[in-house]
């Protein structure tokens, strides 16, 4: 059945011009294929002290597949953590703030609480949903580890992800540094 879905939606394409036509055979085929590699293995965490990450972030990517906010014109993100020990130990809340329209537009928040489940894993619970979201950090740098017990220097970026792997997030403290240090 989904082959005959394949070549009825291939049969009906026309020729168009790289990047026009994004859902092509080969993007179908690496979205299948990528779904199947995600069920198969599950996510590897960093354990980092939610102290640690206290403070100031400036989301740097969020990929276009996100489960919490939905929106398609967000300038500026900066997320700010703080401990909340209401959500058990090593629980936090975060809370965005973003404007919305133009680069000076409307600022709006949105917030979430954080418990921890597992080594760098969290429920992220929110105003908008009766169910809890997974806030797994997956990298913390540059240079923490699951072998880090305190971070020698202080945390720059954390990349955080959900246990499908399907959204992404990376959030650094200084942005002009970010750039320069890992996309220079």
């Amino acid at each position: 059945m989904l082959r005959t879905a394949l070549l009825c939606l291939l049969s009906f394409s026309t020729t168009l011009s790289i990047g026009e036509n994004a859902m092509d055979l080969q993007t179908i085929t690496g979205i299948i294929g990528g779904i199947g590699k995600m069920l198969e293995t599950s996510v590897d965490t960093i354990n980092v002290p939610s102290e640690l990450i206290m403070g100031r972030w400036y989301q740097m990517y969020k990929a276009a597949i996100n489960f919490d906010v939905f929106r398609t014109q967000m300038f500026c993100p900066v997320a700010y953590f703080s401990p909340n020990p209401i959500m058990g130990e090593d629980g936090f809340s975060m809370e965005e703030a973003y404007r919305v329209v133009s680069k000076t537009g409307p600022i709006e928040t949105y917030k979430r609480d954080m418990n921890k489940v597992g080594p760098g894993q969290f429920w992220m619970y929110t105003e908008e949903y009766f169910y809890p979201r997974q806030f797994y950090i997956i990298a913390a740098g540059p240079s923490f580890d699951n072998e880090t017990s305190k971070a020698d220097d202080p945390i720059q970026y954390i990349v955080v992800t959900d246990a499908n792997r399907l959204s992404l997030m990376v959030y650094a403290r200084d942005p002009l540094l970010f750039f320069q240090l890992y996309f220079l």
